[in-house]
């Protein structure tokens, strides 16, 4: 876990607005998300994927948690079908170019959407016709409620 006492928040958002994080924070694991669940006492944080559906306005006084768990891992493949887990850090459009290069289907049309995976159960991108939910088999989640990790 790195943690920056006041940092500009300029490069973690696509719009670009320049304002400042008193409390940032950057989980490379399930393992320190739930450390910094257990920092902040229950305190609701500001959870931070790609940054593309935030609109800062002012400065944050308020945690806010930078995700950036990596990792593409195969965790079952057949002739017709191929199940992969990816960090919720991964940028979405990564994925989509790693999968379009080992010539797996799916993912095609939702190229270049904007973001990162983990954000993308939650909104159930889309496009062209298809749409996240055709290809998405679960999500491991942390509650914020007991820091207990969930398989949905």
């Amino acid at each position: 876990m790195r943690k920056k006492i006041k940092i500009s928040l300029k490069d973690f958002n696509s719009f670009g607005v320049d304002v400042t994080s008193t409390d940032f924070n950057i989980a490379n694991s399930e393992h320190e998300i739930v450390k910094f669940l257990k920092k902040i006492n229950f305190k609701t944080p500001i959870v931070l994927g790609g940054g593309t559906n935030m609109l800062f306005k002012k400065n944050i006084d308020k945690s806010i948690l930078k995700i950036k768990i990596k990792g593409i891992e195969i965790l079952n493949e057949t002739n017709e079908f191929i199940e992969i887990s990816v960090g919720a850090g991964e940028v979405w459009n990564n994925l989509v170019d790693w999968c379009v290069e080992k010539n797996y289907g799916g993912f095609e049309n939702l190229s270049f959407i904007p973001g990162n995976v983990g954000s993308a159960p939650i909104q159930n991108i889309g496009a062209y016709g298809v749409e996240l939910k055709d290809t998405f088999i679960s999500c491991r989640a942390i509650s914020t409620d007991n820091w207990f990790l969930k398989d949905f």
